[in-house]
C-alpha cells in the first residue's frame, strides 16, 4: 500500500474534480485524491501491517471478497506518516456474536483509526458493567503504551449490533470529527459522540482488530475501504477549537477568601510540620524503641534514585514509588540527619520532575493517581528543603508546583479529563483522597498570598470540608479494611496539612479516634492479616502508620503501644517507614489505653469481630449485616437526591458470617471478587438469586447503587448488640436485600422476602449459635449455605458437618424445625479471587416453603454437639448439647424489621444472656 502523501500529482491530476469538491468540503485546504482499497486481489493485504491471520473470504462478501478477522487478527492500513484531516469509509459485516461474560471489562471486534502518536479510535462491541456490548455499539480509545483501555474512556453511540452490512464513516472537516453510520451521523437525533472526549490527534492509519473476548467467537468482515485526506498541518484549523482542561486564569474568587494561619504559612517547613517539630522527629528517629522503623527507614535509602525512566507516567504504582515512597524518604533522611548526599539526591529528584511537561500521561493527564502521588512528594521536598533550594530553582518549582495544583484541580475535580468520573462525587473513594491530598499539599506549598491563588486555596478548602463532613464516625470503610489502609495515609495528610494551614481540627473527628481501633479489631489472631469483606487483600503495612497519627491526636496509648507491637513482629510490612518517622512522636505516657474489648461493633457497616484474644491460636468471627456503602455515604447519597455512589468494592452479603482459628478460616468467605453474588458468602439464596438492589443485577465485577429513588439503608440493617460476660449476641435483618424480581436471563422470579433475621449468639470457649428466621408471602425455593476450604459430612449423623482448613477443624451441626423435604449438597463455591475461583467447598440445604426456622451450632474450640428445635404457641426452643455443656435456648421471632426476637439463653437455671429490645443496643440510625 503507497502513502497516500506519496501519491502526488499524478492522482491529484486524475481526480482533478474530487479534489476540488474535498478542497470546497475542507474549507479550501489541500487534500489528496480519494483512494478505494477493495479486497477480491490474493495481494489485497501488501503494504498493510497484518497479526494474527486474517483473510480474503467470500462467505459475507458485498461483491467479490471481503477481509475476514477472526479473534487474533488485527489489520492496519498506513495513510500519512504525519497525522492528517479528511474523510475515511468502510464497510463492516458484524456477526453480532455476544460475549458470554457481557460485564466483563473486553472488546469485541473492533473498527476505526488511529493517529500517528498510537492512540487508538476503536468503535464496536466495548463490554464493561455499564455498556451493553452485546447488543449496542460504543466509541472508545486504547493505547497499550498508555495503559489506555476502549471502555475507560468510552461514549454510547445509540447504534444496535446486527449480522449485516452497514456502512462506517468517520469525517474531520472544518466543523470537527464525525462519526456516520449508513449516512446518517451518530448525533443527528442526540448528541452522543463528543470528539473533545477522544485523545486522537488525525488520521494516520485505519485499524481492524478482531474479537478479544474471553469467547473469542465474533468475526468480522471490512469489504470496499475509501478515504480521503487533508493537509497535515491544517488539524488545528479544523473545527471549533478543544477547550482547554487548565484555562490561562482561575475563575475570580467570589466571596471572602479563605484565612490562613499567617504564623505557619510565615514559616518554612510549613505543610506537615514546622522548624521547631524537627527536633521532636529527630527524638523519635533515634529513639531505642523505634528500632525497626529506623532500620527499615535506612535500609531503603540505597533503592531512592532518580528514575531513568518514566514508567510513572502511565503507571501508578511506580508513581507512589518515585514519588510517595522514594523522593520522601530522601527527605527526611536529610531533615532526620543532615546528610547533605540525601539533600543533593531529593533535589536531583525535583530537577528531574521539573523538566518533564506531564506527570502522568493517562486520559486522566496530570490528574490521576500517578500524579497524585508523584505532587504529594515533590510537595514535601520543595517545602522541607526550600532554604537549600537556589532562588532562580526555587521560583521554577513554587511556579511548577502550583501549575500541577490546578492541572489536578481542573482536570480531575471538576472532570475536564476524559474519563469514568468515579471518585470525584464520592467523599469515601480513597481515589479521590489521594488526588486532593497531592493537589492540596502542592497549593499549600506553593501558596505566596497572590489574590490569583485564593480561588484555588478555597476551592481545595471546600473539597476537604466535603471529605471531613461525610468521615464515617466509627473510623471504618465499607469497601473493606485493606481499602481503608490504602487511603488512610493520604487521608491523614489531608487533615494534617488542613489543620496546620486553615487552623481546622480535622483530625479531631471520630473517624481518626476510631480507625485505629477498627483497624486493631480486624487483625485475624496471630497475623498481620485483616478480617476479610468486600474487596479485600493484604494486612496492615506502610500507609497503615498513619494510625500513629491519629493515636498520638487522641493519646490514644494502647493503639500506640498495639502499633509498636505489630511493626516490631512484622517489620518487612513496613519497610517504607517515612511515614512512621512523621507519625510515630514521642511515647505516650498517659492518656487512653486500649480497651481489650473481645467484641467490637462497628455499625456504620454493620460488622462485628469478636474472638478469644489476638494469638495465635485464638478463635475469631465476624459477622456482617448493613447495606451497601454504609450508612454515612448513603446519607449523604440519599441528601443529595440520591446520587449515584460508589460501592464498586462491596459484597451482598448481609448477614453473613466467617470463622477464624489457628491461622486458618474455617467458615470462608470470597477474596476480591470479579463475579459479586451472594453465592459467593454464608447467607441464603431466594429462588436460586442472591441479594440486589433495584435496577441492578448481581454476578458483576463491580457492584452498583440503586437506580432511582431508593434509600438502600432499608436492604439490612443490624437490630441487636448486646455483651455479657459469657455470650456476645448480634442480630441482623437483611429480607430488604431480597427484593420481588423476574430475572430474563435466569428465567427465574422471586416476591419480596417478608423476613431474613439472622441472630448469632458466641458462646465463648463453647460454641456458636446461628438462628435463623426466614419468612416469603408465598412458598419459595431456600438455599442455606456455609463453605469453607473442606466441608466433610459426617456419615453418622444427617446434618452433621466438619469444616476443615489444614490443621484446623470446626464441627457444626444444622437443626431445621421442620427437618422433612430439605435436600442437601455438597458443591465447589463459586467464590473467587479476582475471577478465579478459590476452590472452596459449600453445603447447600434447599427446600420448597414459606417459612422456615433453622438453628445451626459451630464448634471452633474443639468437640462435637447436637441441637434441636421445638416451637410451642409461638415460641421456639433450641437445646444445644456438647460434651461440656447443655444449654437451652428461649426464642421469640420478631413482629418487625426493627424490633429485635427475643433470645433468653439459661444454663443449669442461669440465665446466660437476655437478648430484647429493653437490653440490646437498637442499631437502625
Amino acid at each position: 500500500m503507497i502513502l497516500l502523501e506519496e501519491i502526488g500529482m499524478r492522482k491529484c491530476l486524475q481526480g482533478s474534480l474530487t479534489v476540488l469538491v474535498m478542497m470546497l468540503l475542507f474549507g479550501g485546504m489541500p487534500v489528496t485524491a480519494q483512494e478505494t482499497i477493495t479486497f477480491d486481489q490474493n495481494d489485497s493485504l501488501k503494504g498493510m501491517t497484518v497479526t494474527g491471520q486474517p483473510a480474503l473470504d467470500s462467505t459475507q462478501a458485498r461483491s467479490g471478497k471481503a477481509l475476514k478477522l477472526s479473534a487474533g487478527d488485527k489489520v492496519l492500513i498506513p495513510l500519512a506518516k504525519s497525522d492528517r484531516s479528511g474523510s475515511i469509509s468502510f464497510w463492516v459485516f458484524d456477526d453480532a456474536a455476544k460475549a458470554s461474560q457481557n460485564k466483563k471489562r473486553q472488546a469485541g471486534a473492533t473498527w476505526g483509526v488511529v493517529d500517528s502518536q498510537g492512540n487508538h479510535l476503536l468503535i464496536g462491541a466495548i463490554y464493561a458493567p455499564y455498556l451493553n456490548g452485546a447488543s449496542t455499539y460504543a466509541v472508545g480509545m486504547e493505547n497499550h503504551a498508555k495503559k489506555v483501555s476502549p471502555w475507560a474512556s468510552v461514549q454510547y453511540l445509540g447504534v444496535r449490533r446486527k449480522a449485516a452490512w452497514q456502512q462506517w464513516t468517520l469525517t474531520w472537516d472544518d466543523k470537527g470529527l464525525h462519526i456516520a453510520v449508513n449516512g446518517k451521523d451518530v448525533n443527528a437525533a442526540r448528541k452522543r459522540f463528543n470528539p473533545h472526549k477522544t485523545t486522537l490527534a488525525g488520521f494516520s492509519q485505519i485499524v481492524f482488530i478482531g474479537d478479544r473476548t474471553a469467547d473469542k467467537n465474533s468475526t468480522l468482515w471490512i469489504d470496499d475501504v475509501q478515504y480521503t485526506l487533508g493537509s497535515s498541518d491544517a488539524l488545528e484549523k479544523i473545527g471549533p477549537p478543544v477547550p482547554k482542561v487548565v484555562p490561562d486564569h482561575d475563575p475570580k474568587l467570589e466571596g471572602a477568601p479563605i484565612a490562613l494561619n499567617s504564623k505557619v504559612m510565615a514559616q518554612r517547613p510549613r505543610i506537615l510540620f514546622g522548624k521547631s517539630d524537627i527536633q521532636t522527629m529527630r527524638d523519635t528517629f533515634n529513639a531505642p524503641g523505634n528500632k525497626v522503623i529506623r532500620d527499615n527507614f535506612l535500609g531503603y535509602l540505597n533503592a531512592c534514585n532518580v528514575p531513568n525512566h518514566t514508567k510513572f507516567l502511565t503507571d501508578a504504582t511506580d508513581g507512589q514509588r518515585q514519588g510517595y515512597w522514594r523522593l520522601p524518604t530522601l527527605t527526611m533522611h536529610y531533615l532526620l540527619t543532615a546528610d547533605t548526599t540525601s539533600r543533593d539526591k531529593a533535589i536531583d529528584f525535583m530537577r528531574y520532575f521539573l523538566k518533564l511537561p506531564n506527570w502522568e500521561t493517562t486520559s486522566e493527564r496530570d490528574s490521576g493517581m500517578s500524579a497524585a502521588n508523584i505532587m504529594i512528594g515533590m510537595a514535601l521536598a520543595y517545602d522541607s528543603l526550600y532554604d537549600q533550594l537556589e532562588p532562580t530553582l526555587r521560583k521554577q518549582l513554587q511556579d511548577k508546583l502550583w501549575q500541577h495544583a490546578r492541572k489536578m484541580y481542573h482536570g480531575g475535580h471538576l472532570m475536564k479529563n476524559p474519563g469514568t468520573h468515579y471518585w470525584q462525587g464520592d467523599p469515601h473513594n480513597n481515589h479521590h483522597w489521594h488526588r486532593t491530598a497531592g493537589a492540596l499539599l502542592c497549593a499549600l506549598a506553593a501558596y505566596d498570598g497572590k489574590p490569583e491563588e485564593q480561588w484555588l486555596i478555597k476551592e481545595l478548602h471546600n473539597d476537604v470540608a466535603w471529605l471531613a463532613k461525610w468521615l464515617p464516625t466509627d473510623g471504618t470503610s465499607h469497601e473493606s479494611p485493606s481499602y481503608l489502609i490504602f487511603g488512610v495515609s493520604h487521608l491523614t495528610f489531608i487533615m494534617q496539612a488542613a489543620d496546620r494551614c486553615f487552623d481546622t481540627k480535622h483530625l479531631e473527628h471520630p473517624f481518626f479516634k476510631h480507625v485505629g481501633e477498627f483497624l486493631m479489631h480486624a487483625r485475624l489472631p496471630g497475623s498481620n492479616d485483616l478480617a476479610a469483606y468486600g474487596d479485600s487483600g493484604g494486612g496492615l503495612g506502610n500507609y497503615a502508620l498513619a494510625i500513629y497519627k491519629a493515636a498520638a491526636v487522641h493519646k490514644q496509648v494502647g493503639i500506640q503501644q498495639l502499633m509498636d507491637q505489630v511493626v516490631a513482629d512484622n517489620p518487612k510490612a513496613f519497610s517504607l517507614s517515612w511515614y512512621g518517622l512523621l507519625w510515630r512522636g514521642p511515647t505516650l505516657s498517659t492518656g487512653k489505653a486500649f480497651e481489650v474489648e473481645h467484641a467490637k461493633l462497628f455499625d456504620d457497616v454493620g460488622v462485628a469481630f469478636i474472638r478469644d484474644g489476638w494469638d495465635q491460636g485464638d478463635v475469631m468471627g465476624m459477622f456482617k449485616c448493613g447495606p451497601l456503602g454504609g450508612y454515612m455515604l448513603n446519607a449523604f447519597r440519599n441528601t443529595n437526591n440520591f446520587k449515584y455512589i460508589n460501592v464498586a468494592h462491596d459484597d451482598p452479603d448481609a448477614n453473613s458470617f466467617t470463622l477464624y482459628k489457628d491461622g486458618q478460616y474455617l467458615a470462608q468467605t470470597d477474596g476480591y471478587s470479579k463475579h459479586k453474588q451472594s453465592a459467593n458468602h454464608n447467607t441464603i439464596l431466594i429462588n436460586g438469586m442472591g441479594q440486589r438492589v433495584p435496577g441492578r443485577n448481581e454476578g458483576g465485577v463491580w457492584s452498583q447503587p440503586a437506580t432511582g429513588q431508593v434509600d438502600m439503608t432499608k436492604m439490612a440493617n443490624l437490630t441487636a448488640w448486646q455483651v455479657t460476660d459469657k455470650v456476645v449476641a448480634i442480630e441482623g435483618e437483611a429480607a430488604g436485600s431480597y427484593l420481588k424480581l423476574t430475572d430474563r436471563k435466569l428465567k427465574k422470579s422471586r416476591p419480596s422476602l417478608d423476613r431474613f433475621r439472622r441472630s448469632m449468639l458466641w458462646v465463648k470457649g463453647d460454641y456458636v449459635l446461628v438462628l435463623d428466621d426466614i419468612r416469603a408471602p408465598e412458598p419459595v425455593e431456600i438455599t442455606w449455605m456455609m463453605q469453607g476450604n473442606a466441608l466433610i459430612k459426617d456419615s453418622s449423623s444427617d446434618l452433621n458437618f466438619t469444616l476443615k482448613h489444614d490443621k484446623a477443624s470446626c464441627a457444626f451441626v444444622v437443626s431445621p424445625l421442620t427437618r422433612d423435604g430439605w435436600e442437601q449438597q455438597i458443591v465447589q463455591a463459586t467464590a473467587d479471587h479476582r475471577g478465579k475461583r478459590l476452590g472452596h467447598q459449600q453445603l447447600q440445604l434447599t427446600k420448597q416453603s414459606q417459612s422456615e426456622y433453622l438453628a445451626s451450632v459451630y464448634l471452633p474450640w474443639g468437640g462435637h454437639g447436637e441441637a434441636t428445635i421445638t416451637k410451642q404457641d409461638g415460641k421456639l426452643t433450641v437445646t444445644v448439647k456438647t460434651e461440656k455443656v447443655n444449654d437451652t435456648w428461649s426464642w421469640t421471632p420478631a413482629t418487625d424489621h426493627k424490633t429485635c426476637s427475643n433470645i433468653i439463653g439459661k444454663r443449669g437455671g442461669q440465665i446466660l444472656i437476655a437478648v430484647n429490645a429493653q437490653n440490646s443496643t437498637v442499631l437502625i440510625p
